[in-house]
């Protein structure tokens, strides 16, 4: 992947550009899958997202408004919400992304830890990847009629079929047993998180 990276994933777009440097992929393959050819889809659902490199700001004034006590944070500050992303034992956050309002538009600050070389030669790595691609899906779809659901799930005959389950309730397992069966109409889609949508009057089920 590089400079206009797009993924696709339940019918809408993230598409990314880059003020920084040239765009290297992300080395899990689980992503490949959702690589779009093509850089912009302006009728369709899209996540701009430009990645940018400038120090994370003091965040001691802004409002907390969620903590995993871990490894992500998010901040209010007037109308933008801010997620940083400093992971334990790193001296400072990876990177810091600002939503609007509706998450349509979205600037990633990245630390030292995602961006390597200089001049011609700088490139970053691609930061969609746990957790800035289930929280700006959580956030772009809560205003549009769909939902990330922490469960797996798959067609069956046609149907799609969620197995909620908090971590440990054995989905992954579910998965494993099922697809050990070999079934012919059983298609799993995810075996930790879907997306469901309300799309024309129906409900509709995609992996992630």
């Amino acid at each position: 992947m590089g400079e206009g990276t797009t993924f696709q994933v339940a019918g809408f777009y993230i598409s990314i550009c880059s003020e920084i440097g040239r765009v290297v992929s992300q080395r899990h393959p689980a992503y490949r899958a959702f690589v779009y050819p093509q850089y912009e889809q302006a009728d369709r659902m899209i996540i701009r997202l430009c990645l940018d490199r400038k120090p994370v700001p003091r965040v001691d004034k802004w409002q907390v408004m969620f903590e995993t006590g871990e490894s992500w944070f998010m901040f209010r500050d007037g109308t933008k919400r801010y997620v940083i992303f400093h992971p334990p034992g790193d001296a400072e956050p990876r990177w810091m992304a600002g939503l609007s309002a509706r998450a349509e538009r979205v600037t990633v600050e990245c630390g030292d830890a995602l961006v390597s070389g200089q001049g011609v030669q700088t490139v970053v790595s691609n930061p969609v990847s746990y957790p800035l691609d289930q929280i700006l899906m959580m956030y772009y779809l809560a205003t549009r009629r769909g939902a990330l659901v922490h469960a797996a799930g798959g067609s069956v005959g046609g149907k799609g079929l969620i197995f909620p389950g908090v971590s440990g309730a054995g989905k992954s397992t579910l998965t494993r047993q099922i697809l050990a069966q070999q079934l012919r109409d059983i298609e799993m889609l995810s075996d930790d998180r879907m997306i469901v949508r309300k799309i024309d009057g129906n409900f509709k089920a995609y992996g992630t």
